[in-house]
């Protein structure tokens, strides 16, 4: 494998094309587990995606086929709710898309995650929120009641074509 000019060294991702199953099953529920073991987890890094512009992450990872691969933990807007405070630094902010979300099933037909597509709109003071070409796939577990399991999302990080 070769490896990548940046400064954060990432080996190459030709070989790294995963479907949701696969970034669910193995990847999250791996890392949920403590069990990051596999040559696929090197192309998927800690970071708080949620705090960083999408232009600022693309300086931060190398693009796997036009995408970027993130664990990141999730964070409450309020304590006892349910939203998730996705606020960037420097005014954006990640909203859902029309196309909500879409239930990740085990082969027992039980939602076992989530994934949701989001938006990036940067916003300046002086005007109205700007929708920017940055999308992203957020992952993220659910419990027995389809409830967020954990704090813990995969998210997939890529500009629209």
């Amino acid at each position: 494998m070769a490896s990548s000019s940046k400064s954060n060294a990432f080996p190459s991702c030709d070989e790294f094309k995963r479907d949701d199953k696969e970034l669910v099953f193995h990847y999250l529920t791996g890392k949920m587990s403590g069990s990051t073991v596999g040559e696929g987890f090197r192309y998927i890094k800690d970071i708080d995606v949620y705090k960083y512009e999408p232009s600022k992450l693309s300086s931060l990872h190398d693009f796997c086929h036009g995408k970027m691969y993130f664990f990141s933990r999730l964070d409450k807007k309020y304590q006892r709710g349910t939203n998730v405070e996705r606020q960037v630094r420097g005014g954006g902010f990640w909203r859902k898309t029309e196309e909500t979300y879409e239930d990740i099933k085990a082969t027992n037909g039980k939602s076992i995650a989530r994934k949701t597509l989001l938006a990036y709109y940067q916003k300046d003071q002086a005007s109205a929120p700007v929708k920017p070409q940055w999308l992203m796939k957020e992952y993220m577990l659910l419990d027995q009641n389809d409830k967020m399991l954990t704090p813990w999302t995969l998210c997939v990080v890529y500009e629209k074509p």
